[in-house]
C-alpha cells in the first residue's frame, strides 16, 4: 500500500520539508506571506570609505631630523 503524498499546502507544518540544508528557516506561520524585502536587500549599515592600508603605513614614515630622533630615541 502506497502512502499518498503531503499536500503541498500543509508541508510547511512538517520539520522533515522545513529542515533542508541550504534553505532559509522560516516559521510555519509566515511560510505563505509575501517577502517583505526584495531579494537584493542587504541588511546593516553602509559605511563611508575609509583610508587604504598603504596610505597608512606612509604616514608612519618619518624622513630627515624626525627619524633620527626616532632612532635615538629607540
Amino acid at each position: 500500500m502506497d502512502v499518498p503524498p503531503t499536500p503541498g499546502e500543509l508541508k510547511k507544518y512538517r520539520k522533515s520539508h522545513v529542515n533542508q540544508p541550504g534553505e532559509i528557516q522560516k516559521h510555519w506561520g509566515l511560510a505563505d506571506d509575501a517577502p517583505r524585502f526584495p531579494k537584493t536587500y542587504s541588511y546593516g549599515k553602509s559605511t563611508n570609505d575609509s583610508d587604504k592600508a598603504a596610505d597608512l603605513m606612509k604616514g608612519t614614515m618619518l624622513e630627515g631630523m624626525a627619524d633620527r630622533f626616532n632612532e635615538i630615541k629607540e
